[in-house]
C-alpha cells in the first residue's frame, strides 16, 4: 500500500538521520523535535491543534507555535516545564527531526521566519506547522523526506495509542523505546 510505504519511509528517516553538525564538528547531544497534537473543541473544520515541541527531558521542553485567531495570529516560542502527558488536551504526536543542543536558538529564529497568514479561515496551526517543517528542512532540523500524508497518518496512529492508554511519541522517545512502523 502506498501510504504504508510513506509511513515506513518516515520512520526509516528517523532511524537513519545523521547527527547534527556545526562547523564540521558533531554535536554530542540532540533532542527530538515532534509535532504535538491537542484536542480542539468548537472549531468548524478541525478537531486537533498542532505545535512543534523540542523534547529536552520528561520535565523540560521548548514549544514553537502559532497563537491567536485568524486576525491576530502570532508566533510564540517558550521553554516549558509541564510534561506533555499532564496537558489535558494532549493527544500524542509524530517525531519529525532532531536538534542539536547548541542549535535551539537558531531553530527558534528560523521558525520566526515562517510566514503567518491572517484573515484566511483555511489557514491555522496545522498549516503553520507543515510550512514550518518545510522551512527548517534545509538546516537539517527536520527529516528531509517528510510529507504531509505520512505525518497525518502517524498522528492518527499516535492518537489511537493515546486513546488505548499506550505510550505516546514523547514517552517512547524520552524512554528510548521508540516503536517504529507499528
Amino acid at each position: 500500500m502506498p501510504n504504508d510505504q510513506g509511513v515506513l519511509r518516515l520512520h526509516a528517516v528517523a532511524l537513519l538521520s545523521k547527527p547534527q553538525m556545526t562547523n564540521g564538528i558533531q554535536q554530542s547531544k540532540t533532542y527530538p523535535l515532534i509535532i504535538a497534537q491537542y484536542e480542539l473543541k468548537g472549531h468548524p473544520t478541525r478537531s486537533e491543534s498542532w505545535n512543534l515541541v523540542l523534547l529536552v527531558s520528561h520535565t523540560q521542553a521548548y514549544t514553537f507555535e502559532l497563537r491567536g485567531n485568524t486576525d491576530s495570529f502570532t508566533y510564540v516560542s517558550q521553554r516549558c516545564s509541564t510534561p506533555l502527558h499532564r496537558i489535558i488536551a494532549y493527544r500524542g504526536g509524530c517525531h519529525v527531526g532532531n536538534v542539536a543542543q547548541g542549535s535551539i536558538e537558531e531553530l527558534t529564529e528560523r521558525l520566526r521566519e515562517v510566514p503567518i497568514v491572517k484573515h484566511d479561515i483555511s489557514w491555522d496551526s496545522q498549516v503553520w506547522v507543515l510550512e514550518a517543517i518545510k522551512h527548517i528542512k534545509a538546516e537539517g532540523f527536520a527529516f528531509p523526506h517528510l510529507k504531509e500524508v505520512p505525518i497525518r497518518e502517524e498522528l492518527a496512529k499516535d492518537m489511537a495509542r493515546w486513546e488505548d492508554a499506550e505510550d505516546t511519541v514523547d514517552e517512547r522517545l524520552l524512554n528510548g523505546v521508540q516503536k517504529l512502523c507499528t
